[in-house]
């Protein structure tokens, strides 16, 4: 919970202060229904539900029973709701999940059907699926997953599949079916790479080759774009997979732009994007100099580009939450940023020290925790944060001090 990045910490976050339905445990039943509806948000948070095909009223402010529609006549989401409002299936098969599957899918007791079978899931199938022994189908094949699935082999499972036998990672001997899929990522870009014209052999050399530019220019540490948990590795996952407007990774000319586009995506992932007030653009296929709106009169968002890089980032009262990352301090072209009155919480990356342009920044009322003195050095003429004897930041050359009360 105290990893901001984390699934488990924005599910959380959504649940608090975003949840239009304001779920309130009170009794055993109560928090039953609060612990189901967490766990459906971590999943959703995990595998990139922002980059479903289908969002099918996930986080919506309804009852999680809901969160389901019909597609191509089947049903897809979470539902069939026992008479206690316990789900029986979660069904999420060819639904474009990227990432993992977290341990909290051990929470749905109830389930009887459990399908994510045709994605891009990656990574160890979850112990906690000991705990749902109601299980009658369980499809995860067609995935990259990995580990053992042989206990439920124990609970008279009556159609399990996964991606076993000799091609795939899971080792399950009463799976009535192995059906392995060869997903895009780094181990099999080589094999990928040499079926001539494969649209998943380029978006594989992309993953690449962003990865090792991000690495050797010190953008981003190695170990974070191999979590898939971090903003970072979804950053890299939606500007290999689903950025349409696939900016070369080839031309040298073009890295600055490669890096300043990644950080503006890795900003969006690890302060919510999803649960913007307004997207401004954020994500589209169009040049990152577009990433803004005009509201009432002011234009919010990434703006005022000089020879194709972002000089103003505005991006206040936009129901911002989480953390800033390190990213931030790439974008060396900025004179102007804004992150005043939004929910944004921790201390102060200090790669911050870099924007050496930046003449006004704005980080009041928000929960910030630290230093600022870092940009004291850079003759910045406007610097305003929660400072002073209320705040929680430290900054001796801050114009003035804005405290907003703490939410929790």
């Amino acid at each position: 919970f105290e990893n901001h990045a984390s699934p488990q910490y924005k599910a959380l976050d959504w649940m608090a202060f975003h949840d239009t339905l304001e779920v309130v445990p009170e009794d055993t039943a109560s928090t039953q229904k609060a612990i189901q509806r967490y766990a459906l948000a971590v999943v959703y948070y995990a595998t990139g539900g922002l980059n479903w095909n289908e969002q099918i009223n996930f986080l919506s402010g309804t009852d999680e029973c809901s969160w389901n529609d019909r597609v191509n006549g089947y049903f897809l989401g979470a539902g069939r709701c026992n008479g206690y409002g316990m789900i029986t299936t979660l069904a999420l098969w060819g639904n474009n999940l990227m990432g993992f599957l977290p341990n909290e899918i051990g929470a749905f007791v109830h389930l009887e059907e459990l399908s994510f079978y045709d994605n891009m899931v990656r990574g160890p199938t979850p112990k906690t699926l000991h705990n749902i022994k109601s299980l009658k189908v369980l499809y995860l094949h067609k995935n990259q997953l990995q580990g053992d699935l042989n206990f439920m082999c124990d609970y008279n499972v009556k159609y399990v599949k996964a991606d076993c036998g000799s091609s795939g990672g899971v080792t399950c001997s009463c799976c009535m079916e192995c059906g392995f899929q060869v997903i895009p990522s780094v181990q099999d870009s080589l094999e990928l790479e040499a079926e001539e014209g494969s649209g998943d052999a380029k978006n594989v050399n992309r993953f690449r080759r962003l990865k090792e530019i991000f690495v050797r220019y010190d953008v981003t540490p190695k170990e974070l774009l191999e979590d898939t948990s971090t903003p970072q590795y979804q950053a890299l996952e939606w500007m290999s997979y689903s950025d349409k407007s696939e900016p070369s990774v080839d031309d040298s000319n073009l890295v600055k732009k490669l890096i300043q586009r990644y950080a503006l995506v890795v900003l969006y992932f690890a302060t919510g994007g999803p649960d913007w007030e307004n997207d401004l653009n954020f994500l589209s296929d169009t040049d990152e100099c577009s990433w803004n709106r005009s509201i009432r009169g002011k234009v919010k968002g990434a703006s005022d580009c000089k020879d194709g890089f972002v000089s103003v980032l505005s991006l206040k009262k936009n129901s911002l939450n989480g953390a800033l990352p390190s990213e931030l301090g790439v974008l060396a072209s900025l004179t102007r940023v804004s992150f005043y009155d939004n929910n944004l919480k921790g201390g102060f990356p200090e790669s911050l020290e870099n924007l050496k342009s930046l003449d006004h920044a704005e980080f009041q009322k928000n929960e910030f925790e630290g230093s600022l003195d870092l940009l004291c050095g850079n003759h910045i003429s406007t610097l305003l944060s929660d400072c002073g004897k209320k705040g929680g930041v430290e900054c001796s050359c801050c114009f003035s001090c804005g405290f907003r009360q703490s939410l929790r």
